[in-house]
C-alpha cells in the first residue's frame, strides 16, 4: 500500500506519508487504523505528507467527499466514557504538485464545512515550516527523516 502512517507519542503527532498512485479505498484503509495505533487519539494534530511524485488524479470529487466523511467519523467515535464532543486538531499538508495541491484545497474545504471549524487545517511547501505551524520543535524533522529515508 502506497501509504503509511505512526505517532510520534512524545510529540503528540500523527503523520501520513504518501507515495505512488494514491487511490480511495489506500486513504480509507489507513483511516481505519488510525485508533489502533499506540497514542492516537480523535484530538492528536497531523501532518499528511505527499512526497513528490504522488499521483492524486484517482482521489476526484466523490472520494474526496468520502475521505471527508470517513475522517469526520473516525474522528467524532465515543471515548471511553461514552463522550462524543468533535474532535478539535490541525492538519498540515505539504505537497510541491500544483494537481495535488488542487486536490488537497478541495478536501480542506469539505472538511472545513463538515466539521464547522473545529479542525483546522493548512497546506505547507516542507515539513519544517508543518511543524512551525503545528508548534512542534525543529528536532522532530530528525525523527521524521528517520522513518522517510531520503524523502525527506
Amino acid at each position: 500500500m502506497p501509504v503509511s502512517v505512526f505517532v510520534l507519542e512524545d510529540h503528540d503527532l500523527l503523520f501520513v506519508r504518501l507515495w505512488g498512485t494514491i487511490r480511495l479505498h489506500d486513504v480509507l484503509d489507513i483511516i481505519d487504523t488510525y485508533d489502533s495505533l499506540p497514542g492516537f487519539h480523535p484530538d492528536i494534530d497531523r501532518i499528511v505528507y505527499v512526497e513528490t511524485g504522488t499521483d492524486l488524479s484517482e482521489i476526484d470529487a466523490e472520494a474526496t467527499k468520502a475521505i471527508a466523511d470517513k475522517t469526520v467519523s473516525a474522528s467524532s467515535e465515543p471515548d471511553a466514557a461514552g463522550s462524543a464532543e468533535p474532535a478539535r486538531y490541525r492538519t498540515c499538508f505539504v505537497s510541491d504538485n500544483g494537481i495535488n495541491q488542487y486536490t488537497i484545497h478541495f478536501y480542506r474545504e469539505i472538511l472545513a464545512d463538515k466539521t464547522n471549524t473545529q479542525v483546522q487545517s493548512k497546506e505547507a511547501p516542507t515539513l519544517a515550516d508543518a511543524l512551525a505551524w503545528l508548534e512542534r520543535p525543529p528536532e522532530v524533522l530528525d525523527r521524521l527523516a528517520d522513518h522517510l529515508g531520503s524523502a525527506a
